[in-house]
């Protein structure tokens, strides 16, 4: 028996640009598959067009259910014609022979347009194939400062040009910053997607509102030279007092910035920089009733300036200081004019400033200790070995700084500065001790000295050999911690996963066969036991942060500009060299676990 099949024409529509498959009854051609269909279209003069592989699908689709309905009219039409044959070769009136076969009979009756014809209303022309050209697609970002070209390659059709990509722009408005470059580059290619192919130019923001001092905290000059040829270092430095609506500080108005352009050549406002306020941590000033841009003192004091802005400290201004003044317990500035006299307490909050010489004495100040003049601290009477030697003493949170030094205890939190020579005291300075840096003798002997960062000085050692100690850097000891500290995190990780995978073994069986007391006992202390090595992580990471102090303590220095003797000793990290003849200036750092020593 046949088998009913469809077949089909290809259709091209020129003026829709659309290729279409009709599809045709037959019997007994080759079976409609998606292979054969695209076969035919490559072998085709439509081989380029963009495929419409959805509709082939559906045509598909509806092709085999078209053929099973055919198949299956096709069936019953051949029945029918079997009866009526069967019928006819029982009647004695017929005298024309049967057909030899029922196929025979079908052949001449029953045709594939019938067939198709009886199915009804059935889809039989599908696009499937499109012939299209190249499509350009601009994008935009939402400021309008960039657009994005995409271009799809021509199926069919004709491929893009500069004259295309032109116009695409035109037609969006864009006409600013087009970079020729790109067109160059999406046409030299099949096809790109989001290339940038044009840029605007941000506005740019003006610079944020400066402060300017109009006042200064000390005045410095050079020393006066009397008729003998004397230098007077007396009044090198002044320490500055401000009176009442005296200005402080000017605020600078901020910049305007510069104006931008997107793509569509509109001009983008600038965008003006930030009007800083003054700090609101001041004191002793406010801004000025005539303009909000200057700020002026309300009381009478020395002037502390700050990056946006000038406090007014309360000042104690006193001639000398000795038994006529007794101790000084003062919340504020000290400044003397003259000099401080042995066996003297004085502890303030603010700065010290004196100008003449300070003698065996004990300071605490909260700010700077500037001595214009000497510090003469001698050496006490002591009984033993443990007891202090050191007849001056200061501490001082900020800088210390006097002409010159002797027999003193020194503690600064920032800076300790010495002009001419520190002889056999004992300093220690957070950041830096510098010894005749810019001007004098800078001559540091005998005694101790001790900094994070720096200690340099022109001369260090004398040439009787006095033992003199050095050490930069944090403290040796701080090596082994960290070890001990890195132990224990390993530790502490191993501990963490063994409880997490011992709560995750009690998880897993209290899902299968439930939770019982015990399992909720084991987890509360599991719980808890997690608690407390991660509290005890957080508290190893905290002490980790040697790790910074020891990498900085890599790069602490100490240095001998001109000579160092011997009898000096220099530790950093724990590690000691010791100089053992008189030699040239150097430098002294900590390299691969011990001090070296380079001219």
């Amino acid at each position: 028996m046949s088998e009913f099949s469809l077949d089909f024409d290809l259709c091209y529509n020129q003026e829709s640009r659309i290729l279409s498959l009709v599809l045709k009854p037959a019997f007994d051609t080759t079976t409609l598959s998606k292979e054969a269909l695209l076969s035919c279209i490559s072998e085709s003069e439509f081989a380029s067009f963009y495929i419409l592989t959805e509709n082939i699908e559906r045509l598909l689709t509806e092709a085999n259910s078209i053929l099973d309905k055919g198949q299956l009219l096709y069936s019953e039409m051949l029945s029918k014609q079997h009866e009526l044959t069967e019928s006819s070769s029982d009647s004695p009136e017929t005298e024309e022979p049967a057909p030899s076969s029922i196929e025979d009979k079908t052949k001449l009756h029953i045709s594939a347009e019938d067939i198709f014809a009886k199915l009804g209303e059935i889809a039989a022309e599908f696009d499937i194939a499109e012939c299209q050209d190249s499509e350009i697609n601009i994008g935009i970002d939402e400021d309008n400062l960039h657009a994005f070209i995409s271009i799809t390659p021509p199926f069919g059709g004709s491929a893009a040009d500069e004259a295309d990509i032109r116009n695409a722009l035109k037609d969006k408005g864009i006409v600013y910053g087009i970079s020729d470059t790109v067109v160059s580059e999406a046409l030299s290619q099949p096809s790109c997607e989001d290339l940038l192919i044009a840029s605007g130019t941000k506005p740019k923001k003006g610079k944020e509102s400066r402060f300017r001092a109009l006042v200064s905290e000390q005045i410095t000059t050079g020393p006066k030279i009397n008729e003998k040829g004397r230098a007077n270092y007396h009044d090198i430095n002044e320490f500055v007092i401000v009176e009442p609506g005296t200005a402080l500080m000017e605020r600078t108005l901020p910049g305007r910035g510069k104006p931008g352009t997107d793509i569509f050549g509109k001009v983008i406002p600038p965008i003006p920089g930030d009007i800083l306020p003054f700090s609101a941590d001041l004191t002793g000033s406010c801004v000025s009733q005539e303009s909000n841009n200057i700020l002026v003192a309300t009381m009478k004091g020395h002037p502390v300036i700050s990056d946006r802005g000038v406090s007014v400290s309360n000042v104690l201004m006193l001639r000398n200081v000795g038994l006529s003044t007794g101790n000084i317990d003062f919340d504020g500035s000290v400044c003397v004019e003259e000099d401080v006299a042995d066996g003297v307490n004085i502890d303030i909050s603010g700065d010290l400033t004196v100008k003449g010489v300070v003698g065996k004495v004990n300071i605490k100040a909260g700010g700077n200790v500037v001595i214009l003049q000497g510090l003469l601290g001698g050496s006490k009477d002591a009984q033993s070995e443990e007891e202090d030697p050191y007849g001056a003493h200061i501490d001082a949170k900020g800088s210390v700084s006097a002409h010159f030094m002797t027999r003193a205890h020194i503690r600064a939190g920032k800076h300790i500065v010495v002009p001419e020579y520190v002889s056999h005291c004992d300093l220690f300075a957070k950041h830096q001790i510098l010894v005749g840096q810019a001007s004098g003798k800078g001559n540091l002997f005998g005694g101790r000295a001790e900094a994070f960062d720096l200690v340099a000085a022109k001369v260090i050692g004398s040439t009787g050999g006095t033992p003199t100690k050095i050490k930069v850097g944090a403290e040796g000891e701080n090596i082994i911690k960290l070890r001990r500290i890195s132990k224990e995190k390993r530790l502490n990780d191993q501990n963490t996963c063994d409880v997490n995978e011992a709560l995750h073994k009690i998880s897993l069986l209290a899902k299968s066969a439930g939770m019982t007391p015990q399992m909720k006992e084991k987890v509360e202390k599991l719980s808890s036991k997690l608690e407390s090595l991660k509290s005890e992580l957080q508290k190893l990471k905290t002490e980790e942060e040697i790790k910074i102090l020891l990498m900085k303590s890599k790069k602490s220095r100490v240095l001998a500009n001109q000579k160092i003797f011997n009898n000096t000793t220099v530790s950093i990290l724990g590690s000691e060299k010791t100089i053992k003849e008189e030699s040239a200036g150097g430098g002294f750092r900590f390299d691969a676990r011990r001090v070296i020593f380079e001219n």
